[in-house]
This record gives C-alpha cells, sequence and structure tokens, in this order.
C-alpha cells in the first residue's frame, strides 16, 4: 500500500504520465494476447469442415449460374439491338424508295 501512497503523493503531471504508461503496457498486452489466440484458432481449425459450413460448392454454383444468366440476358439484348438496327435501316430504306 505505501506503493500507492507514493504515486499519490506526486504531481499530477507524473501521475497522469504513470497511468498513460501502464494503460499502454495492458493495450499491448492485451493485442498480442488477442494475436496469439486468434493465430492458435487459426492453426486448429478443422478447414474442411470449416468450408463444408460455409457451403462454398453451393455458394460457387450458384455464382456460376448467376453470371450463365447474365450472359444468357446481354445475349439476348445484343440480339434485340441488331434487330432494332435491322429495322431501323428498312424504315430508312423503305423511306428513300418513296
Amino acid at each position: 500500500m505505501d506503493f500507492i501512497k507514493k504515486i499519490q503523493g506526486l504531481p499530477e503531471d507524473t501521475r497522469k504520465i504513470i497511468l498513460w504508461v501502464l494503460l499502454s503496457v495492458i493495450g499491448v498486452l492485451l493485442f498480442f494476447l488477442w494475436g496469439w489466440n486468434s493465430i492458435r484458432t487459426v492453426k486448429n481449425m478443422d478447414k474442411d469442415s470449416l468450408l463444408n459450413d460455409m457451403k462454398v460448392p453451393e455458394l460457387t454454383t450458384e455464382f456460376q449460374d448467376s453470371i450463365d444468366e447474365i450472359n444468357e440476358k446481354t445475349e439476348n439484348m445484343e440480339d434485340f439491338f441488331d434487330d432494332l438496327e435491322l429495322e431501323d435501316a428498312l424504315e430508312e430504306e423503305a423511306l428513300n424508295e418513296e
């Protein structure tokens, strides 16, 4: 308890410095503990079950289906615009003949 009494007797600026140093040390310690625990958790994970839990194969299939659908709609749009250009050309040609 003498240690606390000594700190209480110090000037306020010195006590603030001690406070921030202690908080910084605790923060760095917690950061390293968090990092160590995260690394340990990742190493101990069963990657196959994780991928199955995330349903990655289903997602890739759905993603590929979406890409195929987008490609099909793009082709339909290209055909539509080609038809429009053809119709415009025919109308223009009919007007020129008159």
